[in-house]
């Protein structure tokens, strides 16, 4: 009989950058729930959550996630979830993450649409304004840079510098770009009404 076999092996998983990784509540749900049924129970969701979110493996079983924003008073909302036997996880995106585990018929939704509506607008918002701000630093670094070599008549060392930046700042501002169209697509989707 090996050591794993005498002692109950418990395998954790970090993912980092969740929350950036999937920006909307729809894509965040449906990464919770993929990791729900390969096995991997979410663990709640602390100050940590930013950076990262933690799992450990369980049995896979039926598990619907929740990313919810209310306009309720705080009190009254996780009391009426909490009694609809969802469970709190934490809070990530501005938004509520609960878990239910079901057998049979799927839980239904209980999100307040008007208020993913909003958060949907406001994100797209803020990582619209991001990419901007991003591509208006890039824009200023290559102007910047060719102003100063017509100025100069050459091509000196700190110029691949602020190249180097600007590809930085790029990317950055590439991601800022694919996840406000993802949070535009979102926003567009939830006021429709699904």
């Amino acid at each position: 009989m090996s050591f794993e076999d005498k002692i109950d092996v418990v395998r954790k998983k970090k993912v980092w950058f969740a929350q950036f990784r999937y920006p909307t509540p729809d894509s965040l749900e449906y990464f919770l729930e993929e990791n729900a049924a390969e096995g991997y129970s979410l663990n709640p969701i602390g100050e940590t959550g930013m950076f990262y979110y933690e799992f450990t493996e369980a049995k896979s079983g039926k598990c619907k996630f929740l990313v919810d924003r209310s306009g309720l008073s705080k009190a009254f909302y996780v009391e009426t979830m909490i009694n609809e036997e969802w469970e709190l996880m934490g809070q990530s995106l501005n938004c509520y993450i609960w878990r239910k585990y079901y057998e049979g018929e799927r839980p239904a939704d209980m999100n307040d649409k008007v208020c993913l509506t909003k958060h949907g607008r406001n994100t797209f918002i803020g990582f619209l304004i991001a990419a901007l701000f991003c591509l208006a630093a890039v824009a200023g670094l290559g102007i910047g840079t060719y102003i100063e070599r017509k100025v100069n008549g050459k091509f000196f060392v700190h110029h691949y510098l602020y190249m180097a930046e600007a590809l930085v700042i790029l990317l950055i501002g590439i991601y800022f770009i694919r996840t406000s169209i993802r949070c535009f697509k979102y926003w567009r989707k939830m006021k429709k009404g699904y």
